[in-house]
């Protein structure tokens, strides 16, 4: 799409800048297919030229990142036997990843190179039979992290990182990493999983990944070991972290980089993302029932070895922008959930959870620490949504009893059931509460004290194991819960939505199931901007609404690069609801005012058309802007094939004023 704005006395100035535009699209379109060169990684290669399995990379290190550009793909090889997903422990010395499955990686994958916005270098396991299986990122240390207190020795040693992306001075951007199926890359036996390390790491993708087992450890005043470092160390801004299991890891499964009181160091972040994935730990402590494998009893200094938390950030300063928490799971096993902060230090404002389901957490399954100065200040404006919050109806073996806290102002919560712990602050709720459940808790805003009735199993002590939380369903039966709490109502929906999102948008054998072949399907589909163009003044906003038109035929997955021109600034982004013709989607990238990129599917259902969202745009300086759509896609519902013919462009841009059929010629073609 192109907008024309300015007055027709600037049009001797608007062409000339067209087509300058024009040409610059073209040369990133040429050099992104003139570089989109695809190598591979494999144990079985020659280490020659990367260009074949025959001539793979034969160790992540041995990637040539000298000759690597923005668009290309790196492979992996993953051999012919997917591991299981979740991974659980058992036999760990025999049989873990790489030993009876997948194919086993030894050395670091050092991240030296970054994409562009329309060209990312995607690093992902490869979908081909035969090499579709597991990677496995393998830190070096062979016998899992000790419990707390435990009397240990560890086999093996883990090296720094099993992913980095780059150097804390350069970071790395513009990097998707994706394992194409569920767990299909897995990380664990590393200090850190995956450390993204700098400031300058931006636009970044984890998905369909495992990372688990990985930390440090060391002696503990209460006798024995305790362990220390995260799953992923967090930096940076517009992450993703996307159909991703994080669990059992030496501290917070995730936790921002170069953290520890005295040391925080890393800039502001914002636009951080996770969705469809699972933080969680699996392995219990022998010692204390109910408590994960590394934690002991909360609220005491000698037995409370490590404080694991699904996130927290720890650094960055106050009034960081913009956290996303979607389709997500946090427990069991956790002491805190969400918890983007830390008190009188650090905060996040605009945060947003939706459609989380969040399982028995020792502490808070949400919290959002006060800060004193400036007071009640920050947090702000976080928005709660279909969230289902249950907690045991007392606390553990420890002695500090649990439940949900966010301080600050202009929160809101909506649609979302509560079950047992108390409620904190709910004078920093102001914004809109309404249609909320609470039962045995105390009072929410915008709720009525309701029994959700869930279908269960729920525990039966207050000290319930791993096994018990996973199993249990908290689909809601009261007659007033229709619309309720999360869509996701047990551990296996969110499994099932992350098979059901790959099988839409990435289809992927496993094991040794071959690739099939989408039928071939005529190319009807368009993403369209629209209205295609308006004449606007400097200053004066405009809306413009993103659809797919399948052109007649069902789809149930799309993706679109988006990118706005310099002379255009976004000043908001509204995703359209189911209701008012939207898409529905479920995101695998989700578009922000930051980058409104998007990919996503719509799970059991499809669309013929439908609008993604509505795009506030400002122009700032008279010319032609530019809405530029790359990398698109359109995945037709009945048999995943590719549907998309292009991307509708404007009918009336200075960029054909002398010539009506420039958008033919590819003038100004997306």
């Amino acid at each position: 799409m192109y907008i024309t704005f300015a007055a027709l006395v600037l049009l001797v100035l608007v062409l000339p800048l067209t087509v300058f535009l024009a040409k610059q699209q073209q040369q990133t379109r040429q050099y992104a297919a003139a570089t989109g060169v695809t190598y591979y990684v494999s144990m079985n290669g020659s280490n020659a030229d990367g260009l074949s399995w025959t001539t793979a990379w034969n160790e992540l290190n041995k990637i040539n990142w000298a000759i690597i550009q923005p668009g290309d793909t790196i492979l992996i090889d993953g051999g012919a036997t997917a591991c299981p997903s979740n991974y659980d422990f058992s036999n760990h010395s025999t049989n873990r990843p790489g030993l009876t499955c997948g194919m086993l990686y030894t050395t670091q994958l050092n991240i030296q190179k970054s994409g562009i916005a329309a060209a990312p270098i995607t690093i992902k396991l490869s979908t081909e039979a035969g090499h579709n299986g597991t990677a496995v990122v393998f830190g070096g240390r062979t016998s899992a992290l000790p419990y707390c207190t435990q009397n240990y020795t560890a086999t093996g040693t883990a090296r720094t990182d099993g992913i980095v992306f780059n150097t804390r001075a350069t970071g790395a951007s513009y990097i998707t990493i994706d394992g194409s199926h569920r767990s299909g890359i897995m990380v664990y036996g590393a200090q850190t999983g995956v450390n993204l390390i700098s400031d300058n790491s931006t636009f970044d993708t984890l998905r369909n990944m495992e990372i688990f087992d990985n930390g440090n450890y060391t002696t503990f005043s209460g006798g024995g070991y305790r362990t220390d470092y995260p799953g992923i160390f967090l930096n940076g801004n517009n992450i993703t972290i996307d159909k991703t299991l994080i669990h059992d890891n030496g501290q917070d499964e995730i936790q921002d980089n170069y953290t520890g009181y005295g040391t925080i160091t890393h800039a502001p972040m914002h636009d951080m993302a996770i969705t469809n994935s699972w933080l969680y730990n699996h392995r219990e402590s022998p010692v204390w029932p109910g408590y994960p494998f590394n934690s002991g009893a909360e609220g005491s200094s000698s037995t409370d070895c490590t404080h694991v938390d699904g996130i927290q950030i720890y650094g960055g300063g106050l009034d960081q922008q913009g956290f996303t928490f979607d389709h997500d799971v946090f427990g069991p096993l956790l002491a805190q959930g969400v918890y983007p902060g830390d008190e009188n230090n650090t905060s996040f404002d605009n945060v947003t959870i939706s459609n989380v389901l969040f399982l028995n957490a020792m502490l808070h399954n949400i919290e959002g620490d006060p800060i004193s100065t400036p007071t009640n200040n920050t947090p702000n404006g976080w928005k709660i949504q279909n969230v289902t919050s249950y907690l045991t109806n007392g606390v553990n073996t420890g002695t500090v009893s649990h439940g949900f806290g966010v301080w600050g102002q202009g929160h809101g919560i909506t649609n979302s059931i509560f079950q047992n712990g108390y409620f904190a602050y709910t004078a920093s709720f102001t914004g809109i509460n309404s249609g909320n459940l609470y039962y045995g808790s105390e009072p929410v805003p915008g709720g009525t004290n309701t029994n959700p009735n869930f279908v269960g199993p729920l525990p039966t002590n207050n000290a319930p194991s791993y096994a018990t939380l996973v199993a249990a369903d908290f689909t809601p039966q009261c007659g007033s819960c229709a619309g309720k709490g999360s869509s996701i109502h047990k551990v296996q929906d969110l499994l099932n939505i992350i098979d059901s999102l790959n099988a839409a948008t990435n289809p992927t054998p496993t094991n040794n199931t071959p690739t099939s072949t989408p039928t071939s399907l005529p190319q009807t589909a368009t993403i369209n901007a629209s209205p295609a163009s308006v004449t606007l003044t400097i200053g004066s906003p405009t809306t413009v609404n993103v659809t797919v038109n399948g052109g007649g035929q069902a789809f149930n997955a799309a993706q679109a690069t988006v990118t706005v021109s310099a002379n255009l600034s976004v000043t908001g982004l509204s995703i359209t609801p189911a209701a008012s013709g939207g898409c529905n989607f479920s995101y695998t990238q989700t578009p922000t005012t930051t980058n409104p990129s998007f990919a996503g599917a719509i799970l059991a259902s499809s669309s013929t058309l439908c609008t993604v969202y509505a795009l506030t745009l400002n122009p700032t300086s008279a010319g032609t802007g530019t809405i530029s759509f790359t990398n698109g896609s359109v995945k037709a519902y009945a048999t995943n094939g590719e549907i998309l013919s292009g991307v509708t462009a404007s009918t009336s841009s200075p960029c054909h004023t002398t010539d009506p059929a420039g958008w033919a010629s590819g003038c100004c073609t997306g």
